[in-house]
């Protein structure tokens, strides 16, 4: 389905929702302990319902309250014959691979086609160093044998999540592990984000520096009663929203997250947007901000939404950090560019990690593409608001994976959506 989005002033108070990396991870500690774990304010989006599923099939019994998950956790690693069902999240997928080689037997792991395409590298030739099985049919992955404790040497230029994946894993084993990054180290706000919630759950990670780590052996997750704090990704996009096009107040943050992605606070305070602390989060107020270049490499889920805020900037503005964005749910580099162009906003790929964005008036000629991206429709959706006329924006049901009550969000604050068929009727 698509949507039509009218040019128009947002104005009110909108709650964000739970931390999709902080409930992927909190679910998967209540899982790997035994007995029963409750985790409050939750959002039940496509990627953390494929963790969920995916755990149960591991033996966790997860049972969906109104306001929070009761987790009761895995009590045996015998033998599994279910099929893990990761659908199209890449967290679930690498949180979990390590983890099923806790099992006595060969596991199975299916996700979509377009997730299959997200590199594994770093993860296979772990797998291939140990001698244990991992192969990949088309969209399924086969997985036999157990991974050894021991040093793990990984780039820093990949994803933290396979970084994540090991330190669910290594606490569990018999002998004590190291993991060392070479750097540059990326994303590494991920990392203590992980580390964080293991915390929580009893789990200890020695950081020895920022590029390495000694897990001790033989530890065991405790049970825990677990909040979910409010998305600093989603908050960006309503962050955007009050400063180029209203009045916003967001709920439910706290500048004491480790998330990484509370840097659109600092960006946006660079850029003189007004920003006001409330008792419950902050408040967003459209500003004429003065802009300048940015780096996202610790922070590449920003990119769609940054890139729109800069197009109200009064001088070009370069985005360092974007080579990342290659590999996430659509080629985000390749789907921002494109989309800036149907706004009628001019860019340039000035080196394979550096975008150029050329600000002028928004003037959009054709429908825009969500290229079935969850990040690139919402920050779409938010330039259409300042659009010369109303936007069509393809397949809406992208938002499901992360933030399905989006459209309607917006809709509180004021902005008018019209819901289309497929033929725009």
């Amino acid at each position: 389905m698509n949507v039509k989005i009218y040019p128009g002033k947002a104005h009110g108070l909108v709650s964000c929702p739970p931390s999709k990396s902080l409930l992927h991870r909190a679910i998967i500690c209540a899982a790997l302990a035994k007995g029963k774990s409750k985790i409050y304010n939750i959002s039940l989006s496509d990627d953390i319902m494929a963790t969920i599923n995916c755990l149960k099939a591991l033996g966790a019994k997860i049972l969906i309250e109104n306001n929070h998950i009761v987790v009761n956790g895995i009590e045996d690693f015998g033998e599994i014959r279910k099929i893990l069902l990761t659908k199209e999240s890449a967290s679930t997928l690498r949180f979990l691979i390590p983890l099923c080689t806790l099992f006595k037997n060969k596991i199975v792991i299916e996700g979509s086609s377009d997730l299959f395409k997200r590199p594994l590298d770093v993860y296979e030739d772990i797998f291939n160093k140990q001698n244990l099985g991992f192969k990949k049919i088309g969209n399924r992955l086969l997985l036999d044998g157990n991974l050894q404790s021991g040093e793990y040497l990984l780039h820093g230029n990949i994803s933290s999540q396979f970084v994540s994946g090991l330190l669910f894993l290594l606490p569990l084993l018999e002998a004590p592990s190291t993991i060392k990054i070479i750097p540059p180290l990326v994303s590494k706000g991920y990392i203590d984000l992980t580390i964080d919630v293991l915390k929580a759950f009893g789990i200890t990670i020695m950081k020895r520096s920022e590029t390495e780590f000694y897990i001790p052996a033989l530890q065991i997750y405790k049970t825990k009663d677990y909040f979910c704090e409010g998305d600093f990704s989603q908050a960006a996009f309503f962050a955007a929203l009050g400063t180029i096009n209203g009045d916003v107040e967001c709920q439910n943050i706290v500048r004491e997250s480790l998330q990484p992605d509370k840097k659109i606070l600092d960006i946006l305070e660079d850029f003189h947007a007004q920003i006001i602390k409330t008792p419950s989060g902050y408040r967003f107020i459209e500003s004429k901000m003065t802009m300048a270049d940015i780096d996202i490499t610790n922070c590449p889920d920003l990119g769609p939404i940054l890139a729109c805020i800069v197009t109200k900037s009064s001088k070009p503005i370069v985005i360092k950090g974007v080579g990342r964005l290659v590999y996430k749910e659509s080629n985000r580099l390749v789907a921002i560019c494109d989309n800036l162009q149907k706004f009628g906003i001019e860019t340039e790929l000035i080196s394979s990690d550096e975008l150029k964005i050329y600000p002028s008036d928004i003037k959009v000629e054709e429908d825009i593409n969500s290229y079935n991206d969850h990040r690139i429709f919402m920050a779409f959706a938010v330039l259409a608001t300042i659009a010369d006329k109303p936007v069509t924006i393809k397949n809406y049901e992208c938002i499901n994976k992360s933030y399905p009550e989006f459209l309607r969000d917006l809709e509180k604050l004021g902005v008018r959506i019209e819901y289309l068929n497929e033929k725009g009727d």
